[in-house]
């Protein structure tokens, strides 16, 4: 989220207004917030954030009162597979950006995560399309015959080359961890390796305000066709968290993401640059089959509350198509227990 959004952010947390509990409750017009309120579109329990671009995404966000008095989010995510639109695609490197590998491939990649925000910080959590290297050395870039370009983990579909008896193999991706959190100061990206997840898993995801400022990630596969593996954790600092909210300031909010994240090709320049903070690109590509169940906060005595119903709203993009028409997204109506079954088809 670029520091605009931030803004937004920041501004909806030190005024929310309480009415804003109807949104999961397809309210009529008059009980809803006036949307200078929301620094957005009102559709129903829908807000479309007109800051947000670049990208095709549906979150659901906690409100203050109750993801201030939360410790940890937590749900369950089936991984969707993903369809890469073959005209989006950079399979041949410029050669301003031949020595990072990890640009090749479909110049849409979906993702699934948590996150958190504060007036002065955000945090985003999760599972993203990533390039897979042998031994995670960047310099040896995997590669599939599968359309789909995922291996699914079988060492059979999985080649160094990048041609197999002539015919071009297709770049190798799947669901890895990632981290992002943006402070006031800048932002900080890391992307661990030596976790891999594939289209179909379903996997348990939770983020942690473990001490003050101090966060924790943790993944686990509770379904794969491809076997088990161990749980993937990690912990990091992120400002602006303290795990008691004592201020109106550190007030904060959680949020479950399913986006389709793009990058732009700019082919007179060569260069390839994620498309952050620019409308979001026509694209064929799909992300299918993404469900999320049992999302809840978890306060610190253990006290569990769904995700859903007036405890939360949901956001979509809204600077990217008509006001409250998103063509983009599929969804089915949020769970009591916090769950919804979302499609990313932007072209549909």
């Amino acid at each position: 989220m670029n520091r605009a959004a931030l803004g937004v952010m920041a501004a909806a947390l030190a005024a929310f207004p309480a009415r804003a509990r109807a949104y999961l409750h397809e309210a009529s017009p008059a009980e809803l917030p006036r949307p200078t309120e929301i620094e957005g579109q009102v559709c129903g329990w829908r807000i479309e954030d007109p800051k947000a671009q670049g990208s095709y995404f549906r979150k659901a966000q906690s409100e203050p009162e109750n993801g201030s008095a939360a410790v940890r989010l937590e749900g369950a995510a089936s991984l969707p597979r993903f369809s890469p639109d073959p005209a989006r695609q950079a399979l041949v490197l410029p050669a301003a950006e031949r020595d990072k590998p990890w640009l090749q491939g479909p110049l849409d990649r979906p993702s699934v995560y948590v996150g958190a925000a504060t007036a002065r910080s955000q945090i985003d959590a999760g599972l993203a399309w990533t390039r897979v290297f042998q031994d995670d050395d960047k310099t040896k870039p995997l590669y599939t015959d599968n359309a789909d370009g995922c291996d699914h983990g079988d060492a059979a579909h999985r080649f160094l080359e990048s041609n197999k008896g002539g015919k071009p193999l297709e770049p190798d991706f799947a669901y890895r961890p990632f981290w992002r959190v943006t402070e006031s100061g800048g932002r900080a990206d890391d992307t661990p390796h030596g976790a891999v997840f594939y289209p179909g898993d379903v996997v348990a995801m939770s983020l942690t305000i473990e001490t003050d400022d101090h966060l924790a990630l943790r993944i686990e596969t509770l379904s794969s066709s491809t076997g088990g593996r161990a749980p993937f954790e990690a912990a990091f600092p992120a400002g602006g968290f303290p795990r008691v909210v004592a201020r109106v300031e550190d007030r904060r909010v959680f949020k479950r993401v399913n986006a389709l994240d793009q990058y732009r090709f700019d082919r007179s320049a060569g260069t390839i640059s994620a498309n952050e903070g620019t409308p979001a690109l026509p694209t064929q590509a799909r992300a299918r089959g993404g469900v999320w169940t049992a999302v809840k906060l978890v306060d610190a005595r253990g006290l569990e509350t769904p995700l859903a119903g007036g405890g939360c709203s949901i956001v979509i993009s809204g600077a990217d198509r008509g006001a409250c028409l998103p063509p983009s997204v599929e969804a089915s109506a949020p769970k009591p227990d916090g769950g919804e079954a979302i499609e990313l088809s932007p072209s549909r």
